[in-house]
């Protein structure tokens, strides 16, 4: 999704006479569009889009946009949430970015032409992962002030290029569905001049209201929601240990805040948390470990300000295995912990 912002840098040179850059450029998100395409159980398709990014391109000609990859929005909370939690793992990785460095001379006859296509270098970075990439870009001039900048062709971003096969894979065994490992990518975004310049103008370019930032429901969550939530945290596998221990990992800390917002909306709501363990030692071991670290979470959640009578917790060892014991990627799954709503509306 990110790439669409790499066309921006180009279409700010077209407008001034004097220097492709002059004032900047800033990106309307109001008038902009990001989107991307993927296909679950080999034909369906579904069109997602994020709601909340920011671009500038300064007079040098260096653009970046940023994405709030939380703004993630299918329209359905539920896939919001997993795409959120599962695969982008956004309490780690809150944004993904564009930079590039573009050459005003690319764009020295924009004014003229109006409209012109042209492939663009930039680096994208998406879960702390850079890869140099190029796009095939569409050029308009609106006005004197105001360029718009589109995708060519939908752009390919693969799974693996980026690691997130592993978080892909999560999605697919919560969704019950096969997912194809890529998604095309589209965009069409539109720049202004930070300070307009004062000319003929090609055009009339009328704005539209501003979008909303974020797909998310605001205050309280409710039942429904929380549960939502609750239960991509527990499918995460991102709360581990030192081993053997109930001491936390420090790579724990970001979802573990995490949860620990969304505890404080699910107001009225008890939570419990669940330990558990693999197969490793003897049962009885297991049993004490998966306790031990299930009130380690629970007295995280306490420090972070969520009252004492609104969580219990428990641990169930090696008793209820999600996943083969025999194998090391099974034992890594089995060694989890759960949260669940037992009580509230």
């Amino acid at each position: 999704m990110p790439l669409s912002i790499v066309a921006f840098a180009g279409m700010t040179s077209a407008a001034a006479a004097d220097s492709a850059f002059t004032s900047g450029w800033m990106l309307q998100p109001q008038n902009s569009v990001l989107s991307f395409q993927t296909i679950k159980n080999d034909n369906k398709v579904e069109l997602s889009s994020f709601l909340d990014y920011e671009g500038q391109i300064d007079e040098n000609g260096e653009a970046r946009v940023t994405i709030r990859m939380d703004s993630v929005d299918t329209k359905v909370d539920l896939r919001n949430v997993r795409l959120r939690f599962l695969l982008f793992e956004t309490f780690d990785h809150p944004t993904a970015s564009i930079t590039l460095q573009v050459p005003p001379e690319a764009l020295e006859d924009l004014r003229d032409v109006r409209r012109k296509r042209m492939v663009l270098p930039y680096t994208l970075e998406l879960v702390g992962i850079q890869k140099q990439l190029e796009a095939e870009v569409i050029v308009t001039l609106i006005d004197y002030n105001t360029v718009a900048v589109a995708s060519a062709f939908p752009i390919s971003i693969l799974v693996e290029d980026f690691e997130l096969t592993d978080g892909l894979r999560k999605l697919e065994q919560t969704a019950e569905v096969d997912v194809i490992p890529s998604a095309t990518v589209s965009f069409n975004f539109a720049f202004g001049r930070n300070t307009p310049l004062q000319s003929q103008q090609i055009g009339t370019f009328s704005a539209r209201a501003p979008v909303a930032v974020s797909s998310e429901t605001s205050g309280t969550f409710n039942a429904d929601e929380c549960a939502t939530r609750f239960d991509a945290l527990s499918r995460s596998g991102r709360i581990t240990f030192a081993s053997n221990s109930a001491t936390l990992d420090a790579e724990s800390m970001p979802l573990l805040s995490t949860l620990t917002g969304i505890v404080a909306r699910c107001t009225d709501m008890s939570i419990q948390v669940s330990g558990h363990t693999d197969s490793t030692g003897s049962s009885a071991s297991n049993q004490e470990l998966s306790e031990s670290r299930a009130r380690t979470v629970v007295n995280l959640l306490m420090r972070g300000g969520i009252s004492a009578n609104r969580l219990s917790y428990i641990g169930l060892g090696e008793a209820q295995p999600i996943a083969d014991n025999e194998t090391t990627s099974g034992r890594e799954r089995n060694r989890r912990i759960e949260f669940k709503i037992t009580s509230g509306s």
